[in-house]
């Protein structure tokens, strides 16, 4: 399922191919642990990880696009029931971090929304992005939704 709208004027999604390979990855799984005997331990684990990649390519489908920006300009955030949709006013900060993981570096895009009373923390990484959050972020500011 593709939630993308052509009225968005930017987006960013988990990559398609690494969502397919995750849920081929899910199915042959599942397949090793119909076809596995003599080992229930094995075939537990199997269907576990199975069902696990399973959901993670479901929730990979669902939140597309996991960020977007509409005309006006908005941000748009993919959830799970539907998207959700920030003004600039309800943008307290956005910025782009980095750490050493595993001696290399990681990027994430952090996002401080609020609205009203409610303060939302999201946390995007480039497995969600489908791209380096340095450069959604300079996408962000050209657009002015940085906060």
């Amino acid at each position: 399922m593709d939630n993308s709208s052509s009225s968005y004027q930017q987006q960013w999604s988990t990559p398609i191919a690494g969502l397919s390979i995750i849920g081929t990855l899910g199915v042959v799984l599942l397949c090793a642990a119909i076809f596995t005997q003599n080992n229930a331990p094995g075939r537990v684990i199997a269907t576990l990880a199975g069902l696990g990649a399973l959901l993670v390519f479901a929730l990979g489908l669902r939140r597309r696009p996991r960020l977007a920006i509409e005309p006006g300009p908005a941000l748009v955030l993919g959830r799970l029931r539907h998207p959700e949709i920030y003004l600039p006013s309800d943008i307290a900060r956005i910025r782009a971090t980095s750490f050493s993981r595993i001696g290399r570096k990681v990027h994430l895009l952090e996002l401080d929304l609020r609205r009203a009373s409610e303060e939302h923390f999201v946390v995007l990484s480039r497995w969600d992005l489908g791209a380096d959050p340095r450069d959604v972020l300079a996408v962000l500011e050209r657009a002015g939704l940085t906060g």
